[in-house]
Formats: structure tokens, sequence, C-alpha cells
């Protein structure tokens, strides 16, 4: 795979700039999935990081928790996760 960015780009970048510009603190409330090298810095930062089953080893590395490959349904996996630490953590 080949990326071209401008240089200091990165996807953690800008899910950054997007938690900013929605009010999202990423170590507290970001769910990031992913499953290659590029994602590493995304998956370390976020609140919670994870990787799919078909996850490369940098990524599997830098995540808090592992889900199925993209084929059998992981990513939505992550996001019954998602619901379910937003649920956990609703007021009562």
């Amino acid at each position: 795979m080949l990326e071209v960015l401008p240089f200091g780009a990165s996807k953690r970048e800008g899910v950054a700039a997007y938690c900013r510009a929605v009010g999202v603190d990423e170590a507290s409330e970001l769910l990031a999935v992913g499953d290659s090298e590029n994602d590493v810095d995304m998956l370390a930062r976020a609140a919670i990081g994870v990787a799919m089953g078909n996850a490369g080893p940098l990524a599997l590395a830098a995540a808090d928790l592992l889900v199925e490959s993209n084929d059998r349904a992981g990513a939505a996996r992550a996001l019954d996760i998602a619901v379910a630490c937003r649920a956990r953590d609703a007021p009562a």
C-alpha cells in the first residue's frame, strides 16, 4: 500500500482535529478502529483502540482490544463495544 499525505498529516491528526472540533476528548471518549501501520498512533491515543482480526503486528501491539476480522463483522463488533461503553457510562 502506498499512502501520500502532506508532511505531518496522519489519520490520528485528522481524528484529533475532528475531536477538537466537536468537543470529544480522545483520551477518555474516543474508540478508534484500525488494522494497519497507518492506524497505530490513532489506536494508541484513543480511549479504546480496537484492532481488527486481520490487523498487522504494529496495529495489534497499539490496540487495547482485538475483534474479528473485517470480513467477519469485526467493525460491527467494535461498534457494539462503543455502544455498551456509552450505555455503561450514561447517567442513571
